[in-house]
């Protein structure tokens, strides 16, 4: 979807849930991403292009499900949108919330059940607001959904373990030194992912968190935003 000179279109889809859907996936799409920028220290850098102003407010929008929320200016919404897609080579369908950025995350246990995980959630765009935002919350703070499922028995001191914040970060640790050795140490000196607390007993001896899976398509999303702001994309593909 790229809209170019004076070309103004306003999407409506009829169909609602198929609007909730689409609204769930920018609010996951664009949460993934922020917080994976975040703990890299990256997101200030990365929301100070394109334009004279800063593109946070896209990023706040997104959080509400709308890309829209704030501007009605389609045209401005499409070229920092295609900004991110140029800088990230994250697809455009992902920013628009076409597609859901599948982290392919996963607890390890057969024992676990992965109908209301991350990847599987359809919909947390319906409700009254209060439950939408409860919705929003339990995502970022429980996105596994472990903590429902007490056969599991995870321990009240370890759930801060299996946060959107903290899996991201195992996770970014681990493509941290896959790069390293790829590009032999070349990397953007100016990421630093600090090993969550409580994580004491809970690592293998590589320093992974038990049980934890992830996907490509996670992987690669990662790799693509350390280089964003330092090297680029491209200079990083060069490396290689």
């Amino acid at each position: 979807m790229h809209f170019g000179g004076e070309t103004f279109i306003k999407q409506y889809i009829d169909d609602e849930e198929e609007r909730n859907k689409i609204s769930t996936n920018i609010k996951i799409n664009y949460l993934i991403i922020k917080t994976i920028l975040d703990l890299s220290g990256l997101y200030k850098d990365f929301i100070s292009v394109p334009y004279d102003s800063k593109t946070n407010w896209l990023f706040e929008s997104a959080a509400e499900g709308n890309l829209y929320a704030y501007t009605d200016e389609w045209e401005i919404i499409d070229m920092v949108i295609q900004n991110f897609v140029d800088r990230t080579g994250i697809s455009e369908n992902v920013w628009y919330g076409k597609r859901r950025l599948k982290t392919g995350l996963k607890y390890n246990q057969p024992d676990w059940d992965s109908s209301l995980s991350i990847d599987n959630i359809d919909d947390i765009s319906s409700g009254t607001e209060q439950q939408q935002k409860e919705q929003y919350t339990l995502i970022k703070n429980d996105p596994l959904d472990l903590i429902s499922q007490t056969e599991l028995q995870i321990d009240v001191s370890k759930r801060s373990l299996y946060t959107l914040e903290s899996l991201l970060t195992f996770v970014a640790r681990n493509i941290k030194e896959e790069e390293k050795d790829l590009l032999k140490n070349v990397f953007p000196s100016d990421i630093e992912l600090h090993q969550p607390k409580n994580s004491g007993g809970n690592l293998t001896n590589k320093g992974k968190l038990r049980y934890l899976l992830y996907g490509n398509e996670l992987a690669t999303v990662i790799k693509h935003l350390f280089w964003t702001t330092s090297v680029g994309f491209e200079n990083r593909m060069k490396l290689i």
